[in-house]
């Protein structure tokens, strides 16, 4: 569709000429994507200003459910994201195939800065998507670095047993452990995470890491 062509390609002077012509913001593709959201996720700020500003529907989903802050959030497009929720973008929605939040795609990749702001606008943290799991659980085994010191959570210890498990109740200490993130593992014990916690194995984090981590976390448990 030219539109969509024109949006994703950044060519603002094409995109204005067929809007000036009538077409319509929010046309859909067979996907039920928008200019908007293939903008936004094409990284394309002057056009995703252009189609705000004519009234372009920042909420508008496609057939996953996802919105153009998902793809913001995934991309990490930081100024696209800012853009849309300064707009009334909703910062919770959730897609339909795995019930994923936009903070939940930022955290998932690492994108601290992205989730950062997500917390700024008020994201809720504790929303879990269609597998059970937080943001903070999909962090501790998907991203490279656990953005802690972003307010992901405020207290490990005292919301260790309302955070996301697996299906053999691993908590965010045990996917570090197991999945050898040794950086994530220290800033979960540091910022309070109980070493003393089971699985349904009856396994405490430290017998799923290895012997150096586990060493380090429990003087750090013992500090």
């Amino acid at each position: 569709m030219p539109l969509h062509w024109a949006a994703s390609g950044g060519h603002a002077d094409v995109v204005k000429h067929l809007l000036d012509l009538g077409v319509p913001t929010d046309n859909k593709d067979d996907a039920q994507w928008t200019p908007l959201m293939i903008a936004a996720s094409a990284g394309k700020d002057a056009i995703v200003s252009m189609l705000i500003s004519l009234g372009a529907d920042v909420n508008t989903t496609n057939d996953g459910g996802q919105t153009p802050l998902h793809y913001a959030a995934s991309r990490k497009r930081y100024e696209i994201a800012e853009l849309l929720l300064q707009n009334g973008a909703h910062i919770d929605a959730q897609d339909k195939t795995s019930a994923a939040t936009p903070l939940h795609r930022a955290a998932s990749r690492g994108h601290s800065k992205i989730v950062k702001l997500l917390l700024k606008h008020n994201a809720n943290c504790d929303i879990q998507d269609a597998e059970g799991n937080t943001a903070l659980y999909v962090s501790c085994f998907t991203a490279p670095l656990l953005p802690w010191n972003y307010g992901l959570v405020a207290d490990v210890s005292t919301r260790q047993h309302q955070l996301a498990d697996d299906v053999k109740a691993n908590k965010e200490s045990h996917m570090a452990c197991e999945e050898d993130r040794a950086e994530i593992a220290v800033t979960l014990v540091e910022n309070g995470a109980t070493l003393s916690i089971e699985n349904k194995m009856k396994m405490p984090p430290v017998e799923l890491a290895n012997k150096g981590l586990a060493r380090q976390l429990i003087r750090l448990n013992d500090s």
